[in-house]
């Protein structure tokens, strides 16, 4: 079911298991799909701008009730897993646990957003899925740019963050080294 407001299709699905077996039919597919989030402002907009309205309609679902919700931005995490100091840490699971979200997306790479995860994961009774993003914020926010297209189809992603951030070079000599090398010859597992 949907609707249309200034010309924009909004998408009504009428349960969490019905947008479920879509998200599920977006990721069996063969392309990139585009879910926006239209808000009112953005409708404003898009009543002003046809070219922008014609962008919003071409999404494959368009939903007005999703909420995204920052906590935490800024805070010093240990590799523990805990904010310092220990009041921020409150500050930030209350935050989260007050906005009742059913997706946490946690970046703050490893292993201190897996520690983040197993500690906090059945603090948020609304809670459904826990993400670890690593470093995806800062590519989607756009502070840091992502490898070009070439670098990405011959594997070479590390290369290019290399490049970008040569502090990162004991990280990739253990992930294009030593990880290898261990993987072939460790038959513990």
């Amino acid at each position: 079911m949907s609707s249309v407001i200034f010309g924009v299709r909004l998408d009504e699905l009428a349960s969490v298991e019905q947008l479920r077996g879509v998200a599920t039919g977006f990721l069996d597919g063969d392309r990139a799909f585009r879910i926006f989030t239209p808000n009112p402002e953005i409708l404003l907009h898009a009543r002003e701008d046809t070219g922008y309205a014609d962008v919003l309609r071409s999404a494959d679902l368009a939903l007005p009730g999703l909420k995204v919700v920052t906590a935490g931005a800024g805070a010093t995490i240990g590799e523990d897993g805990l904010a310092h100091p220990a009041d921020r840490e409150d500050e930030i699971v209350e935050a989260i646990r007050s906005a009742a979200p059913t997706i946490v997306l946690v970046g703050l790479g490893a292993p201190k957003q897996e520690r983040w995860i197993e500690r906090h994961a059945d603090a948020f009774p609304s809670v459904r899925i826990m993400i670890g993003v690593g470093g995806a914020f800062d590519m989607w926010g756009g502070s840091k740019r992502r490898a070009p297209r070439a670098f990405r189809t011959l594997g070479l992603e590390w290369l290019w963050r290399l490049a970008l951030e040569p502090r990162r070079l004991p990280r990739i000599l253990r992930a294009t080294v030593v990880f290898p090398v261990l993987a072939l010859f460790d038959r513990t597992a």
